[in-house]
């Protein structure tokens, strides 16, 4: 599990070097925040993804907690190698007792592909 930090704190997940989640019927992406099913406190972050570690990075979505997203809805058909989660907790709300001030931020448990390939 990975304490991502506040606001403007970032890192990119390599879905891995010849593998890449690609598009099938219903959400593709996934991305485990420690929300309530986890026992954790949901903490708000935004996904994106892409090709290159790099930039342009296309929206998956915003989410706190568990979620999976469709890429066909972001218009990545092709599919994607590389997602970049991003937090967008606030510091004033991790000191003011939403999530922990000795882990802020939101906690990633997994990033995965329901539907992996070449």
């Amino acid at each position: 599990m990975v304490a991502l930090g506040v606001l403007g704190a970032w890192m990119v997940i390599v879905l891995g070097a010849e593998t890449r989640a690609t598009d099938g019927e219903g959400e593709d992406q996934v991305v485990l925040e420690f929300g309530t099913p986890s026992g954790g406190v949901p903490e708000p972050c935004r996904a994106t993804g892409g090709n290159e570690p790099e930039e342009p990075w296309t929206l998956l979505g915003d989410n706190s907690g568990e979620r999976a997203f469709d890429l066909a809805e972001a218009g990545l058909t092709d599919g994607i190698r590389h997602v970049r989660v991003e937090s967008l907790a606030q510091e004033v709300d991790v000191l003011g007792a939403v999530g922990s001030p000795c882990y802020p931020g939101p906690e990633f448990d997994a990033v995965g592909a329901a539907y992996p390939g070449p």
